[in-house]
């Protein structure tokens, strides 16, 4: 059986202080979840879709302050550790394999003014599930180039 979404993530470190936490870390992960597969496409789209998919999110997590401004989404989802939450998404990706329907397309991008130390740009291999509408992964890759390894 598949695990859930929630047990993927729970390697992932809430970056807050503890005692001090209003909105615990796997509700604002829910609840970013749902918003972006809702189409939202900033803090304040996904707020928005949680207030209206409230009593969805309550279906899975209590929710018993509402839902965060977005503020705090924002603020949490930079603390993140951004390497651990990509293995974590991406493990909970995995077990999407054979789930998702449709092509899956792979596209390289090179991103204009975003260089890495060494003065290299920088440039995403990307596995896009265009049926689902869903990134499945994004790997940073040394360098632009047609051949596949």
């Amino acid at each position: 059986m598949t695990k859930s979404l929630l047990t993927h993530f729970e390697c992932l470190e809430d970056p807050r202080i503890k005692g001090l936490v209003t909105y615990p870390l796997p509700e604002l992960l829910l609840g970013g979840l749902v918003g972006v597969m809702c189409g939202a496409e900033d803090f304040e789209e996904i707020v928005l879709v949680c207030e209206e998919k409230i009593d969805f999110l309550r279906r899975f997590l209590p929710y018993d302050n509402g839902i965060a401004s977005e503020d705090t989404f924002q603020r949490v989802f930079d603390l993140l550790d951004a390497k651990v939450f990509s293995d974590c998404f991406s493990s909970w990706i995995a077990t999407l394999i054979g789930h998702v329907q449709g092509v899956v397309a792979i596209d390289g991008k090179t991103i204009r003014g975003a260089l890495q130390p060494a003065g290299r740009a920088l440039h995403i291999l990307s596995a896009y599930a265009h049926e689902a509408g869903l990134v499945l992964a994004q790997r940073l890759v040394d360098a632009k180039s047609n051949a596949l390894k």
